[in-house]
């Protein structure tokens, strides 16, 4: 096994990356499976991949070298470049930032991940909610818009995402749920709790939900459609706050 190591090391050097990924593979298949050794080697064929322009094969070798060895650093730079020449910049940029919490002073790393997002700032300053192809595609940028506190272009990006998204699809509570947080934000409590509602009916158990809805309640001072709220969200997850607010919601629903 090192000595394809070597050698796909010296091929890797010389820039012949073809040669390179086959003695990676040799010194791979020579391993078992489960051998923490692979995710060197998984990692090396991956640079190799990437030097020829294998995209796909590149973001595979990724992965397996994350599977050998999870907590390697390695192997989520890998993944973040195999994304970024994809040109699947949001998962790109997810990638480096777990690089960055195995090595938060690599500065190349922080490079990268801040190259990315200036990527992904110049698209979303230029996609329209109506151009977005997939909920997802929406749902990312509204939340990269949420982060930046700009609640209402987030919102437009969220509706565009619920608008996608059929009932019967889980991700649509979320999608509820992030809007709803922005109106939070904004202190438009029946938007709040027009959105939990339709969160709800898709998902009677969200727990988020319902406590976003009682504080919304709250804020309009319907105190006793608040007090239920709470009251179910201290039932299934009982919190010293959520007991405070039954104490004042009892008190003023009087």
């Amino acid at each position: 096994m090192e000595d394809f190591k070597s050698k796909g090391n010296a091929a890797f050097k010389q820039g012949n990356f073809a040669d390179a990924i086959d003695f990676y593979s040799k010194a791979i298949a020579a391993l078992a499976p489960e051998d923490s050794q692979c995710a060197a080697l998984y990692s090396n064929r991956a640079a190799s991949n990437l030097s020829l322009g294998n995209k796909e094969a590149a973001l595979s070798d990724a992965e397996k070298c994350i599977e050998a060895k999870p907590e390697w650093v390695k192997g989520y730079f890998r993944k973040g470049m195999a994304y970024n020449a994809l040109e699947r910049y949001a998962e790109a940029e997810k990638a480096f930032e777990v690089a960055l919490e195995y090595d938060k002073e690599n500065y190349d790393i922080q490079d990268r991940l801040n190259n990315v997002r200036a990527t992904l700032k110049d698209q979303r300053q230029k996609v329209r909610p109506s151009n977005c192809t997939s909920a997802e595609q929406a749902k990312t940028i509204g939340n990269s818009f949420f982060k930046e506190g700009k609640y209402e272009k987030a919102i437009s990006f969220y509706t565009r995402a619920i608008d996608m998204t059929k009932d019967d699809d889980v991700n649509k509570v979320n999608y509820y749920n992030n809007r709803a947080a922005c109106y939070t934000q904004t202190h438009n409590y029946p938007c709040v709790i027009t959105d939990c509602t339709m969160a709800l009916q898709l998902d009677a158990s969200n727990l988020k939900a319902k406590l976003r809805r009682a504080y919304a309640y709250k804020g309009n001072e319907k105190w006793k459609l608040a007090l239920a709220d709470f009251q179910e969200v201290q039932a299934r997850q009982p919190s010293p706050n959520i007991s405070q607010e039954i104490t004042r919601c009892k008190k003023y629903s009087n």
